[in-house]
């Protein structure tokens, strides 16, 4: 089965190619450019030198949010793009449990935390067998930082993201032994292992539902800052 991983959710785009859980290719790019300008030249790339071309592909897996507004967006129109001319089927995968799904080999519980600005995080909380398999055990929310704590298990638990170090700080429970997992690993890459995950779970008609890619939708937590605009705009009036 050949994947291909795609995360434009945060600062950095990432792609990459998988072929039967196994890593062909691995690409991520931090730029100041947009990443509409380098995400598809990414993927065109990545197939390329793998000697690969959109339409050998199984699947399409793709980092809906929570994240970047604009990234996620952009991220989604080149998935649906490329869906679209193909007939490829097409996942949704959450950021955090993208996240989580790089650290499969991981035995514990794994919480993804993403910096979502004024104290808060983007988290969730998941458990991992050491194997293949990664288990959602809370819902993708934002959390204050101080409460994070309050929603943890007493047990040994991983953070990933680019608030861990932060968060894991705020520790006081003597009970949860913390540690903070290394995010260099492109999260593209815990997209397509969830994404296979996923896929060998459909039914043949989700399958079929899936293709074409007109189910992607993004995932926001918060509200973006032209809907908060405009509720602020109607209180007032």
């Amino acid at each position: 089965m050949l994947v291909l991983g795609i995360d434009s959710s945060a600062a950095a785009s990432s792609v990459c190619l998988l072929k039967d859980r196994a890593p062909l290719s691995v690409f991520s790019l931090y730029t100041n450019s947009e990443h509409s300008v380098s995400l598809l030249p990414m993927i065109e790339d990545t197939l390329k030198r793998c000697g690969k071309s959109p339409e050998d592909l199984d699947l399409i897996a793709s980092v809906i949010g929570p994240g970047s507004f604009t990234g996620i967006r952009i991220g989604i129109s080149v998935v649906k793009g490329i869906a679209f001319a193909t007939g490829i089927p097409c996942i949704g995968i959450s950021s955090l449990e993208a996240g989580a799904y790089t650290l499969a080999d991981y035995d514990g519980y794994i919480c993804p935390v993403l910096d979502a600005r004024r104290n808060t995080v983007y988290t969730s909380l998941f458990k991992s067998d050491g194997t293949e398999s990664v288990t959602r055990i809370q819902d993708d929310r934002i959390e204050e930082v101080d409460n994070i704590e309050d929603n943890l298990p007493d047990a040994p638990v991983m953070f990933i993201g680019d608030a861990a170090r932060q968060v894991k700080e705020k520790i006081k429970n003597s009970r949860i032994s913390s540690s903070t997992a290394s995010s260099v690993i492109p999260w593209a890459y815990g997209a397509a292992l969830c994404g296979v995950a996923r896929f060998k779970k459909m039914s043949v008609e989700e399958r079929r539902f899936a293709a074409g890619g007109d189910e992607l939708r993004p995932l926001y937590l918060r509200k973006t800052l032209p809907e908060r605009i405009r509720e602020e705009k109607i209180r007032n009036e």
